[in-house]
């Protein structure tokens, strides 16, 4: 089960926020950050497969519980405000094979905004949010003023 799990998180942080993968974490870095959540959620795996639950409705309830924590995507996120607002430097970011560097450094600048706004799917949708991550994407672009 617990490998299983690891499997199935290290793919949707492969997809959805592979910023983690590229902040100079090594794979045992990773995984030990990672291996409290798994172990927790192995648990409740195990519970739910003694009580006879289908094992591809117990990944993907295990999966919900592990991946709660990263949702929603501060990658996809900022990669959407790129595309929208700044569509040149992000056609240029990925025809150079660096958008995902580019977004990564992005999200590392904008971590306090996130922060401040309390990003999750609740606020992500907040408009100041996301004019504050423009002036900060704005700038990161284009330089200060």
């Amino acid at each position: 089960m617990k490998d299983r799990l690891r499997e199935l998180l290290f793919e949707y942080i492969t997809r959805q926020a592979p910023e983690l993968l590229i902040k100079g974490r090594t794979k045992d870095q990773l995984d030990r950050l990672l291996s409290g959540s798994i172990e927790q959620v192995s648990r409740i795996g195990e519970q739910l497969l003694t009580k006879g639950l289908p094992v591809a409705r117990i990944e993907i309830v295990c999966s919900d519980l592990l991946t709660r924590s990263l949702r929603p995507s501060r990658y996809h996120y900022i990669a959407g405000i790129l595309a929208t607002y700044q569509p040149g430097p992000y056609a240029r970011w990925r025809e150079m094979g660096t958008l995902t560097l580019q977004v990564s450094r992005l999200i590392d600048l904008c971590e306090p905004t996130f922060s401040k706004f309390a990003f999750r799917p609740a606020t992500a949708a907040d408009e100041v949010l996301r004019l504050a991550i423009c002036e900060i994407v704005e700038t990161y672009v284009h330089g200060p003023g």
